[in-house]
C-alpha cells in the first residue's frame, strides 16, 4: 500500500504515529484464525517491523486525506448546480480497512474495522424530505 508524498505531508508524522500505536498482540494471544490470516497476508510479527507498521498506518491516513479532498471537490462542484437545493445526498463506501488491527490487513474478518461502513445521508436544503420517504 502506497500513497503520494503530497498526502503524507498532510498526516501525522512518523513520531506522532509511533506514539499512538499500540503494541501488536503476541501471536500466542491471538485466535487461531487470526494467526493463520496474519501469516497468509504476510503481516505476521515476524514479517512486519514496527517501522513498516508505522508507514502502513501513515499511508492509510494519506489515502484518507486524499479521498477526503477529492470528495470535497465533488461536493463543491455539485453544490454549484441547479439540483443542489432539492437533492438528497447519500454517501456510501465499501467496507473498512483492518490497518493491522488484530494483526490483519485484509477485510475477511468479522471485526468492526472490517465490517463497518460509512453511510451518510444529507437532506435536501429545501426541506423536501417527503418525496424520499
Amino acid at each position: 500500500m502506497w500513497t503520494n508524498a503530497t498526502w503524507l505531508k498532510q498526516v501525522a508524522s512518523r513520531e506522532q504515529v509511533e506514539a499512538i500505536l499500540p503494541e501488536r498482540p503476541p501471536v500466542g494471544g491471538m485466535h487461531p484464525y487470526d494467526v493463520y490470516q496474519s501469516f497468509s497476508e504476510g503481516v505476521a510479527q515476524a514479517n512486519v517491523s514496527r517501522a513498516d507498521f508505522v508507514m502502513y498506518v501513515r499511508t492509510y491516513l494519506g489515502r484518507v486525506a486524499m479521498a477526503d479532498a477529492l470528495m470535497g471537490r465533488v461536493i463543491d462542484a455539485f453544490e454549484s448546480t441547479w439540483a443542489a437545493d432539492s437533492a438528497l445526498r447519500l454517501f456510501v463506501a465499501d467496507h473498512g480497512e483492518m490497518k493491522l488491527q488484530d494483526n490483519l490487513v485484509e477485510k475477511m474478518s468479522p471485526y468492526d474495522a472490517s465490517v463497518r461502513i460509512p453511510f451518510i445521508v444529507s437532506p435536501p436544503r429545501d426541506g423536501s424530505w417527503d418525496r424520499y420517504i
